[in-house]
């Protein structure tokens, strides 16, 4: 091998392993999924609305608290890892395009000791997950507007964010596929200038085919590249009305 080839090589390992570390806390997400499918866990919609809880937070706390803190061992056995945390409604620092310094709460706040490691020149890594409802195809605009896409595109956060960034959709339609999803959503991503590759299909999960992945660039200062995986979950059978 050159040494430029051996360069090259170098500088591509690190960037393997980043993705690898995101993709496994993907699966172990997947495989919570998995537990509520056969579990045949459902929510009652009109028990929802009668409570103060907007029903998308309803669906993060219940997939956060009742499975994503409570099968922490799944993860820990599979990836030989001694923690892994998950929070919802963190809140973080950001600077808009103006200039304007906000703070902005993230929906899945997640922390494992493999992300820290890979960044161990950085304090408090964490992976932020942002999720959204989709009842008609309609709301797709909604999962790519300023409060998610848009805002990992035009947001600079007083600290460290690693450029890879997660959302995650409770498709409540059962009409509604992933790929018609995905289909709509590169529609409308194709003429945003800041994409640079729209959602393609990636295995995680040798059950769940339902992760993707999009390439973008933000838009202050060097327009730095990132990484959206997304996770389009079939809730369809889980939320009733």
């Amino acid at each position: 091998m050159s040494e430029a080839s051996n360069f090259i090589s170098k500088r591509k390992q690190p960037l393997s392993l980043r993705q690898k570390n995101i993709q496994n806390i993907l699966w172990y997400m997947l495989e919570c999924y998995s537990i509520i499918l056969n579990e045949g866990k459902t929510y009652s919609l009109s028990d929802i609305k009668k409570s103060n809880v907007k029903p998308e937070n309803y669906l993060r706390n219940k997939l956060v608290d009742e499975y994503l803190r409570k099968y922490t061992h799944l993860f820990k056995e599979k990836f030989k890892t001694e923690y892994i945390f998950f929070d919802k409604d963190t809140e973080e620092t950001y600077i808009d395009e103006k200039g304007s310094e906000s703070t902005d709460k993230i929906d899945i706040y997640i922390r494992n000791k493999a992300l820290q490691d890979y960044w161990s020149n950085k304090p408090n890594v964490y992976y932020a997950v942002e999720c959204k409802r989709i009842k008609e195809l309609s709301d797709t605009q909604k999962y790519i507007n300023e409060d998610t896409v848009g805002k990992f595109i035009e947001r600079k956060h007083t600290e460290f964010r690693q450029p890879i960034e997660g959302q995650l959709a409770f498709i409540e339609n059962s009409d509604i596929s992933p790929l018609n999803i995905v289909d709509d959503i590169n529609k409308k991503l194709c003429k945003n200038t800041n994409t640079e590759s729209l959602l393609s299909s990636i295995e995680v999960h040798e059950m769940q085919k339902c992760c993707f992945i999009s390439k973008h660039n933000r838009s202050f200062n060097i327009k730095s590249k990132f990484s959206i995986y997304h996770l389009l979950l079939d809730y369809s059978d889980i939320v009733i009305n």
